[in-house]
């Protein structure tokens, strides 16, 4: 049976060039399967301990939370805004971790980001790469497109070639720690 890779893209805007990002890294797995989930059916209300005391766990976060546990690893492309995660991502995952400190379940993540610019989101990267492995990520490795619109074709992909190269050697160790879990 293959493994199952839940890819996410941290935004919760219709349209986004780090949706479009996680969707073809996921497309260049060989052995695993990807399933992407949107972000848009989990704008709750804003964490806070008093709500959590006073109303409970919103049950959208139960079911995301459920959802992960069938996955055996994670592909996120994280979205940037004003330098760190979007609200909505960031909100989802304090959530989360009232229900289980360590998010991620030590499963294999792979992390990527990208922007229009020529930085690719990458301080919302390093903030990733620091934060997930304290909340349960074995992150495999980082990937960042800089300059999305120049470097990115619908119907192509990456069209920089020392990039492609570079994602698919992250996408082959992420898929190796998969496997071997």
């Amino acid at each position: 049976m293959a493994k199952r890779i839940l890819a996410i893209g941290t935004t919760n805007q219709r349209i986004s060039i780090n949706k479009q990002l996680v969707d073809f890294a996921s497309s260049l797995l060989n052995e695993s399967e990807s399933e992407r989930i949107d972000m848009i059916p989990y704008d709750l209300p804003i964490f806070s301990a008093d709500r959590h005391d006073e109303e409970g766990v919103p049950e959208q976060v139960i079911g995301f939370r459920g959802i992960m546990s069938e996955y055996d690893g994670f592909i996120v492309s994280l979205a940037e805004h004003n330098g760190s995660y979007t609200a909505v991502f960031k909100n989802l995952i304090d959530w989360i971790s009232v229900l289980e400190g360590k998010v991620w379940q030590q499963k294999p993540v792979l992390l990527l980001s990208t922007s229009p610019g020529p930085r690719g989101a990458c301080t919302v990267l390093g903030i990733a790469e620091n934060y997930f492995p304290h909340m349960g990520a074995r992150v495999t490795g980082s990937f960042s497109l800089a300059s999305f619109h120049e470097h990115f074709d619908e119907k192509e992909g990456i069209t920089d070639n020392e990039k492609l190269t570079e994602l698919k050697e992250k996408i082959a160790e992420f898929e190796s720690a998969v496997l071997g879990s």
